[in-house]
């Protein structure tokens, strides 16, 4: 009996695993248990002896089977968890695998990687991991700001969406040109919001008398200059003289040229209600367009000079017209140059789009208190009080302010000091640096050491020749020149022996 009892023990294990892979889930039945029953009476010492055995046996048996299905987990091991430990878990790449959950604000860089890679493997569902305590969460920098830290992200450039942001939170515009990669970046270091790429470069870098004989060609290879530059600013490139007066046809050309060719996100162009039909041709085809009224360069030859704009009341009608039309035209903003603070004011005040000005005023200042002059004199032969508001009108409401400022770079530096740019300079430009005094005293200073032999001295001449490597070169050298020289005391004719 006990050998029939031995006999059974592998084969209790059997079914119990083959159950296991497709039958009933049920706990295997202990060999020590049906042995033990099995055997009675004077042999029962050697039917113990024999249940061991059995037990060592099946336990033998077991290790050598596959290990049970999933879902039985832990509790379904049974005998095999006896005869052998859980295999060791297989080597991971990575962080440790886990529920996948939405990353919190306080999880670590190693947390929101952990979420990426989703679930655990195994039998078992994994541990919830413990939450870390309040002090530790707070600590622990985000997943965002972990991966900024390792991979900053590259700058965005701004577009209009942004400008019209600043200008409805009331921050001012900063508006600053360029015409080549160095000023370009520059202004980018600076801060500025947006960069024009303006046909002031013909006579400040090109140094013509003025903008008009500028070409398609010369500002798309400037532009081209300033957008490699300048990575962050807006730029908008200036739609040079006889490039869309022909009519919308012709403007939306040359735009589009300025988009695909230039690398500039916005064009501009002169002209008020004259250029209406052309910035709504460019505007509908998708190109973001800034106007620019006032005194407009482009002109220069019909106005006799450059002349500011609106210094009187049909003037300054004629301006705010202009502005008008071209905010109805769809601009999304607008340059306005050489007028008189009040009619900025009344430029900014009409608009809802960003005024920039440029030798117009700052708005919320001057034009408030031009108008407050001339309300001073009285209205419709009402005197004002103390220079108040007349009677029987309302109070005015605060003025409202330029939406930015734009000045040349080249006039902001005090780049040029030559007669020419002197005397093309306006007169509204303010100067923040001499730099065109600093060149001039570096490269008087430049041409007074290599003259005097002060340049260059040892320290700028840091090249070396190779051990070893100076005594055949100049022997080499002198041979050479021995030739070259006709010497035939070195058995050389019209060329070097080795």
């Amino acid at each position: 009996m006990a050998a029939a009892a031995t006999a059974r023990a592998p084969a209790v294990v059997t079914r119990w695993w083959l159950a296991s892979r497709g039958g009933a889930p049920s706990p295997p039945p202990s060999p020590v248990a049906a042995t033990a029953a099995a055997a009675t009476g004077p042999a029962a010492a050697a039917a113990a002896a024999a249940a061991a055995a059995a037990v060592a046996g099946a336990a033998a048996a077991a290790a050598r089977l596959p290990p049970p299905p999933p879902r039985w987990g832990a509790a379904a091991r049974g005998l095999a968890g006896l005869a052998r430990p859980p295999p060791p878990a297989p080597p991971r790449r990575g962080p440790p695998r886990q529920v996948p959950r939405r990353p919190s604000p306080t999880s670590s860089a190693a947390g929101a990687l952990a979420s990426v890679y989703g679930g655990a493997g195994g039998d078992d569902p994994p541990p919830t991991p413990a939450r870390p305590p309040p002090a530790a969460a707070s600590a622990a920098p985000s997943g965002a700001a972990a991966a900024a830290a390792l991979a900053p992200a590259p700058p965005r450039r701004r577009t209009i969406t942004d400008i019209r942001r600043l200008y409805t939170s009331g921050t001012p515009i900063v508006m600053l040109t360029a015409a080549d990669y160095p000023s370009a970046v520059h202004g980018d270091l600076a801060g500025v919001d947006v960069t024009l790429v303006g046909d002031s470069l013909g006579m400040v870098v090109l140094g013509r008398p003025t903008t008009q004989t500028v070409t398609v060609d010369e500002m798309l290879h400037h532009c081209r200059a300033v957008a490699a530059g300048a990575t962050r600013p807006l730029l908008v490139g200036d739609l040079p003289f006889g490039s869309y007066e022909a009519g919308p046809a012709a403007a939306l050309a040359t735009a589009t040229r300025f988009i695909k060719e230039g690398g500039v996100g916005a064009v501009k162009l002169e002209g008020g209600a004259r250029s209406a039909a052309a910035i709504s041709a460019i505007v509908t085809a998708g190109i973001a367009v800034m106007g620019h009224v006032g005194l407009t360069p482009q002109s220069v030859s019909a106005v006799g000079g450059f002349r500011p704009a609106g210094r009187d009341a049909a003037g300054a009608a004629r301006v705010l017209d202009d502005a008008l039309a071209v905010a109805d035209a769809g601009a999304f903003a607008v340059v306005l140059e050489c007028v008189p603070p009040a009619v900025g004011q009344a430029v900014v005040d009409a608009l809802d789009i960003p005024v920039i000005g440029i030798g117009a005023g700052g708005g919320g200042g001057e034009g408030a208190a031009a108008a407050a002059a001339a309300a001073a004199d009285g209205i419709g032969g009402q005197p004002a009080p103390n220079g108040g508001t007349p009677p029987g009108l309302p109070a005015a409401a605060p003025a409202k302010r330029m939406g930015g400022q734009v000045l040349v770079y080249h006039d902001v530096l005090g780049m040029l000091t030559h007669p020419h740019h002197a005397a093309v300079a306006p007169r509204f430009c303010k100067r923040y640096a001499n730099v065109g005094q600093v060149v001039a005293e570096a490269l008087l200073a430049y041409g007074a050491d290599v003259r005097a032999g002060g340049f260059p001295s040892p320290a700028y001449a840091p090249y070396k020749m190779g051990e070893g490597e100076l005594g055949p070169f100049q022997a080499y050298a002198e041979r050479v020149v021995a030739a070259r020289r006709g010497d035939e005391r070195n058995g050389v004719k019209g060329g070097v022996t080795s």
